[in-house]
Formats: C-alpha cells, sequence, structure tokens
C-alpha cells in the first residue's frame, strides 16, 4: 500500500482562493492517515471482505504509533467503512458503505451550522423546481435529501455498535446544549461518559475529523464545539461520493441547477451586489490562464450573495467529485476561452441589474454549451 505522506486533497492556490475550498493536512497523525486510508480503499478496489490491519502491520507501513492507527479505523468504522474484527487475523473488515452515510455526514455539518430541517427542506424544493426535466438528477437530490432530513429529524437511529468510542462521539454531539462551546478537557470527558483515556481520544478524533470540535492547548485548554468549514465536509463526502456515484452527467445537470438558483437568488435578494463591480472589471481584462479561477470565484460569490448554504455546500461537494473524476486532458478539452468570458459577464451583468429572470437564463445557457464544471 501507498504509505507516501504527501497531501492527498490539494488545489493550487489561486484555485483554493477562488473556491474557497483550502485542504490543510491535519496536524493529527490519526486524522492524516485515517484520509489516506478512506481514499486507498477506492484508488486499490479492495473488495468487500478485505482486512485492513493489524494494527501493527499499519503502523510499521505507516511508520506511526499503535494509537494513531487505532483511531484512524475507529473513524473509518464510524463512516461505515468497515467493522472492526479482534483476533490474530483481525482489523478492519471493509465492506461497502450505505448509500446514506453521505446524508449522514452532511445532516452533521448542518446541524452544526444551526440549520433547521425545515430551512434545508425549502432549499431542497428550490433545487428539485429546476431539476424536473432531469429525472435521474432529481432522483438523486431527492434520496440524498431524504436522508439528510431523515437524521436532522432523528428518525434515524444510531446503527448498533460494541465500539464505545462510537458511542460517546455520538452523545457528545446529542448532549451540546444550545449555545454550549466549551466541551471540556479529556479528564471532564472521561467524568461525564464513565470512560477510559483512549476511548474519549477516540470519540474526539471522530468528532475532529469532521471539524465539529477543535482542541485548544494552554491555560485556557481543553476541547471546544467549532463551527465547521467547508473544507472538512467537501472532503469527508468525497469518498462516499466515489463508492456510490459511477455516472457524472446527472452530477452535472445538479450543479448547473444549483447555479441557476444561486443566480437567480443573488439578482432578487437582499444583498449588497457591490462586490460584483470589482469581478467584473477584473474578468474584462485577465489573462486567459486566470479565466477559469476568475469564473469559479464569480460562481462561488453568487452562491455567497444567494445565502444557500444548503446548495453552496452541496456544489461544492460535487465540484471537487467532479474535478477529480475527470482526467486534466477532458478538462482542457472542454475548455472555451471565449464562451466562459462572455458568458461570465452576462451573468454577472444580469445579477447587477437585479434581472432574476435573464440570470437564470444566462446561466441555463452557458452549461448548455459548456462541459466545463463550475463551482
Amino acid at each position: 500500500m501507498d504509505n507516501n505522506n504527501e497531501p492527498i486533497f490539494t488545489l493550487d492556490p489561486p484555485m483554493q482562493r477562488a473556491s474557497g475550498l483550502h485542504f490543510v493536512p491535519s496536524e493529527n497523525n490519526a486524522l492524516r492517515l485515517a484520509e489516506r486510508l478512506e481514499l486507498t480503499i477506492l484508488s486499490h478496489g479492495l473488495p468487500p471482505g478485505y482486512v485492513f490491519g493489524s494494527e501493527q502491520q499499519l503502523a510499521r507501513c505507516y511508520q506511526t504509533t499503535y494509537q494513531a492507527v487505532r483511531q484512524a479505523l475507529r473513524i473509518l468504522q464510524w463512516r461505515d467503512w468497515g467493522r472492526m474484527r479482534r483476533g490474530a487475523e483481525g482489523g478492519l473488515v471493509i465492506h461497502t458503505p450505505n448509500p446514506g452515510m453521505a446524508g449522514k455526514l452532511l445532516a452533521l455539518h448542518f446541524s452544526a451550522l444551526g440549520l433547521t430541517a425545515k430551512a434545508v427542506e425549502q432549499e431542497q424544493r428550490q433545487l428539485l423546481a429546476k431539476l424536473t426535466e432531469h429525472p435521474v438528477a432529481w432522483a438523486l437530490v431527492d434520496s440524498l435529501f431524504a436522508e439528510i432530513l431523515a437524521h436532522l429529524r432523528g428518525k434515524h437511529e444510531a446503527p448498533g455498535t460494541d465500539n464505545r468510542a462510537l458511542r460517546i462521539a455520538r452523545n457528545i454531539l446529542q448532549d451540546k446544549t444550545l449555545g454550549q462551546t466549551a466541551l471540556g478537557s479529556i479528564d471532564d470527558l472521561c467524568e461525564r461518559y464513565s470512560a477510559g483515556k483512549p476511548i474519549v481520544v477516540q470519540a474526539l478524533r471522530v468528532l475532529e475529523s469532521l471539524d465539529l470540535v477543535i482542541g485548544k492547548r494552554g491555560r485556557a485548554g481543553g476541547f471546544y464545539f467549532s463551527r465547521p468549514g467547508s473544507s472538512a465536509i467537501v472532503k469527508a463526502v468525497y469518498p462516499h461520493f466515489c463508492a456510490h456515484i459511477h455516472d457524472l452527467a446527472p452530477v452535472q445537470d445538479i450543479i448547473n441547477a444549483i447555479n441557476q438558483v444561486s443566480a437567480q437568488q443573488a439578482a432578487s435578494g437582499s444583498g449588497s451586489l457591490a462586490q460584483l463591480t470589482p469581478l467584473h472589471a477584473r474578468l474584462k481584462h485577465c489573462r486567459p490562464d486566470q479565466l477559469v479561477a476568475l469564473q469559479i470565484e464569480s460562481f462561488r460569490t453568487l452562491a455567497d450573495l444567494a445565502q444557500l448554504p444548503v446548495l453552496h455546500t452541496l456544489i461544492r461537494c460535487l465540484w471537487l467529485f467532479t474535478i477529480k473524476k475527470n482526467s486534466a486532458d477532458e478538462a482542457m478539452a472542454a475548455l472555451n476561452v471565449g464562451l466562459i468570458k462572455v458568458s461570465t459577464e452576462q451573468i454577472l451583468m444580469a445579477v447587477q441589474k437585479q434581472d432574476a429572470d435573464e440570470a437564470g437564463r444566462l446561466v441555463g445557457h452557458y452549461f448548455s454549451e459548456a462541459v466545463l464544471l463550475d463551482l
């Protein structure tokens, strides 16, 4: 297996600035290892029944500690990539994760942002209305949102597991009260959940992997609930999309529809459109090699103005999935510099004029002509 320490998720600096996605490698060995093992399952096509382990073997292979391996495997178990088996031939026994796992991860993210099921459902309706002529994409969105809403409404029971660390991770989230920020020290959590330090640390690693919890050192040290950024959920959902989405066409339809909704909402919303003026000016004078990043920044800015956090998160997840599934050659072949520049300028102008219908029409027309995937 590949034990290279290079970061798996990378974007060049212009694309990071344009997309707002910054994949900074974790300083924690367990989190880095969980990410690498998760993508190893996909890149090597590991079949159900394959055993990741033993823990001692993985520690030697990846030149890390036994404790880091155990924590990493618990994260993969929590993300439904397998179940731990004990004994001489023990380890994480791989299986294909439940298709609804992406919905569960997104639900945790939206819940941490304070979004209610009602707010998520409103954005779902806006998106589905744009997909009536795309039945495969419509069904994909409908099933994903069904999972998200079920978890937000508490209609899904947590899967049974013998692992206490995973139960404690769920309990920490369930026990959070409105406005609570401080979680406490590891000793506090050991006492609260009647568990030993190794178990509590494993639970915290699971929550840290989604930016739901952050550790702080020093006099005011301890663990705190955090407001998660988009990068963590995009990175977490990516492998689950890879495991279950094999046709990029409906994904492209969803991306196009979200961009339409964002442009129309930005044109008709209450947000300040002044920030589009410098974007428009930069488009007029940009070099061809800057154009793709600037177009992505334009669509991201429209999404920010639209104030649709659910759709904005979803399009970022889908965008990363598509650019990693497309080869560089395919992406370059899809570029049409003239179309990108003219269409993006027209879309920004329509939004600035607060002409929602025209903005939606132009986005739809652009994506019917272009193959390029945008954020």
